[in-house]
């Protein structure tokens, strides 16, 4: 949007009336109207009483006295992009217009007190309609006794008392009381004109017809001008039978429309003030939350992420670190140098032994247990491989050490004796009972000292110094990596999570590699040697693991954690869907950042600790015989 004209608010040449301040109104025999020259201040005065603001986001009436109260310390910030409840804990009752929009109020938990003044009925209570909302609706708020204070514009005061009653003071933000007229030396900021705005996207000589149009009928239709007895553009008086309302489509104050020049966007319109005014809004115990990737394809999913947060105004700010690998992000997360990362159940186990961290919030796939289930799946058309007789088949494995690709697999082989670990090391039982297999990670140093066998890495797909990092370089890491290795002929065997086939077939995923898969053409290889259809892992699967888990350092204060949080549950709320089967949370999940199956992040619950509990013995059973 492009500003064309602004409102003028005086009749004098020059810049005078370009501008209106923010004022505190209060009555003159209140007790907050009777301490002039007591130096009592403002935040402290008013804290418990009731207050009447015009609407939420109004610049005079919101941004501005609220700004200021918080930069004084008097409203404290104890939970981030929650602006509402930090000055509901100040004030008692309030009627604050449209804060239960939406936009304001995500989660529907807006405290009940924000609307107990409003004077709507049903459909209008607290909305832009209330009889109380707008700056005339707050005025007669306080007017009528409900409020102890009003936040309004000066010349919405000054209009409505007709300039001269005594009946209310300014109260000023350093302090005292000052007659209404005084409203220059008892404010809480200069705010540029309103103004006459459309899109950017009309060309030139459009938008100069728009302009010409609009100071054309200031000149005919304003204050003092030829035809104002015909029309007054600048009085709401004829339509106050339409609910009360005034200021409609411009404000009544206004004195004349005028060109705003070469200051013809929103950034050149407003000041450094606003902007300054809109940060302290917005303010947060924690200036960023940095979070650790491992990819390139994770960097770029990752400031999507910071980008749409920051398209929000989400705090605090998000910033994306690249890691070297997931144990080189455990590190920089222990040593302060990033602040969260998404793990698989068995990196988080790992990360809490080897770092002490702790997860914060898990994926929740739908059963309210922030959990999931590792499968096999095979083709159909091989009936007669079952999971007793996997010697020299091909295998498809998410990746060294995660729950889905390593540890429960593992343990599996060990539980059906395809192979006895005494003497070889893992990975040599391993590269003994397949062919072939594909484990990301798994020639890693860090896993696999010794390197060997080499056949753990040949079943992956990328070149060259790709081959086999566990990360999103090798098209088959992951649990929607895996079962692309057995799409693609890489494997006879994927392992897997319980959703994993059905996400990416029957059109579910409009990848190259997964167009025109049928779900119908795999099949789940169970414990006791029989297989079952895909949907039936319920009472066909090899394991119970907990989902992905979003982990911090243990240094973090419990107030650090609800605000990484409340980032996240927010950044949900704003980008997720609640439709099936489409990939939700959009600037999250996939492999990259999170799994790629309809999910949302839970706050970790006791379901959640007592599940992660269970794969410590797995883990160790797994990785017992690793060296």
């Amino acid at each position: 949007m492009q500003p064309i004209v602004a409102e003028k608010y005086a009749a004098t040449a020059g810049d005078d009336g370009m501008n209106y301040y923010s004022v505190a109104v209060v009555r003159r025999n209140s007790i907050y109207g009777s301490g002039a020259g007591t130096g009592t201040q403002l935040g402290n005065g008013l804290l418990g009483s009731n207050a009447c603001f015009p609407g939420i986001g109004t610049a005079a009436g919101w941004l501005y006295p609220i700004s200021v109260m918080l930069q004084n310390g008097d409203i404290k910030v104890t939970e981030c992009n929650a602006v509402v409840k930090a000055v509901t804990d100040f004030f008692h009752n309030m009627c604050l217009p449209g804060a239960l929009t939406s936009f304001y109020n995500p989660f529907g938990n807006n405290p009940t007190e924000i609307c107990q003044l409003c004077k709507g009925t049903s459909g209008t209570k607290c909305s832009t309609k209330d009889p109380s909302a707008g700056y005339d609706g707050a005025f007669r708020c306080l007017q009528n006794g409900d409020g102890d204070v009003a936040f309004l514009r000066h010349d919405t005061l000054i209009h409505l008392t007709n300039n001269a009653s005594s009946e209310f003071v300014l109260l000023c933000p350093n302090g005292g009381t000052r007659d209404i007229q005084d409203y220059k030396n008892c404010n809480y900021g200069s705010i540029p004109a309103n103004t006459i705005m459309t899109s950017a996207l009309q060309d030139v000589k459009t938008r100069a017809a728009y302009k010409q149009f609009l100071l054309q009928a200031s000149e005919w239709f304003g204050v003092g001008k030829p035809y104002v007895s015909l029309f007054n553009m600048f009085s709401s008086d004829a339509w106050l039978g339409y609910g009360g309302q005034r200021n409609l489509l411009f404000t009544d104050t206004t004195q004349e429309l005028v060109d705003v020049g070469d200051r013809d966007t929103y950034y050149k319109w407003v000041d450094a003030k606003f902007y300054d005014n809109v940060e302290k809004l917005n303010q947060c115990p924690l200036n960023y939350a940095k979070w650790c990737v491992i990819s390139g394809g994770e960097k770029s999913k990752c400031e999507n992420m910071m980008m749409a947060f920051g398209a929000k105004d989400l705090k605090p700010k998000l910033d994306c670190v690249l890691g070297k690998s997931a144990d080189h992000c455990m590190q920089l997360i222990a040593d302060g140098d990033a602040d969260m990362m998404t793990l698989d159940s068995g990196d988080v186990y790992l990360a809490g032994e080897k770092y002490g961290l702790k997860p914060i919030a898990a994926e929740d796939y739908g059963n309210m247990e922030a959990s999931f289930y590792v499968v096999a799946a095979a083709w159909k058309r091989n009936p007669t491989m079952t999971l007793f007789n996997l010697k020299d088949k091909r295998a498809c494995m998410a990746g060294m050490g995660r729950g889905d690709g390593w540890i429960v697999p593992v343990s599996i082989f060990i539980e059906t004796e395809q192979f006895v670990p005494q003497y070889c090391s893992i990975f040599e039982n391993i590269g003994q009972l397949f062919i072939r297999t594909c484990i990301p990670g798994a020639l890693d140093s860090e896993y696999n000292p010794n390197q060997y066998p080499i056949s753990l890495c040949e079943g992956c797909a990328a070149g060259g110094y790709k081959k086999c990092q566990r990360n999103q370089i090798e098209q088959y890491y992951g649990a929607t990596g895996a079962f692309r290795c057995l799409v693609e002929n890489g494997g006879d065997v994927a392992f897997v999570r319980h959703l994993t086939v059905r996400d990416n077939t029957d059109a579910r995923n409009h990848a190259i590699w997964a167009r025109n898969r049928r779900s119908d053409d795999y099949e789940l290889m169970c414990k006791d040697g029989t297989r079952k259809p895909i949907d039936e892992w319920r009472t066909c699967h090899l394991g119970k693991l907990p989902s992905n888990a979003v982990v911090t350092g243990k240094h973090k204060s419990e107030e650090d954690v609800n605000i990484y949080w409340q980032l996240l549950n927010y950044g949900q709320q704003f980008f997720s869907s609640d439709t099936l089967h489409i990939e939700v949370f959009d600037v999250f999940y996939g492999e990259e950042r999170f799994e790629k199956v309809p999910a949302l992040l839970k706050k970790l619950s006791l379901k959640y600790n007592e599940i992660q509990l269970k794969i410590e013995h797995t883990y160790l059973q797994a990785n017992t015989f690793t060296h």
